[in-house]
């Protein structure tokens, strides 16, 4: 059975906020909190991934231009030997 009180915002309370009773062999709040912690720390993870992910693929890119501009230098240098 599942019970919602401060329907009408009593003293103390958040107006519009409903608070839930479970009994009759529902979880225990600290299960449910449990529940919570984890698919938070999974919301976490998955955020931390993408953003290792968009990191990695800034690194590829730098390192692809990094390379380029190695490629420039070095024809630079081998043009300026070839000129003495």
């Amino acid at each position: 059975m599942v019970k919602l009180l401060n329907q009408a915002g009593s003293a103390g309370e958040i107006p519009g906020i409903q608070r839930v009773i479970l009994s009759g062999g529902k979880p225990s709040f600290q299960s449910l909190l449990d529940d919570v912690c984890e698919r938070l720390q999974g919301t976490r993870q998955q955020g931390s991934l993408r953003r290792i992910h968009k990191l990695e693929e800034i690194l590829n890119t730098l390192e692809k231009e990094l390379g380029e501009i190695q490629a420039i230098f070095l024809a630079a240098c081998q043009a300026e030997a070839i000129q003495e």
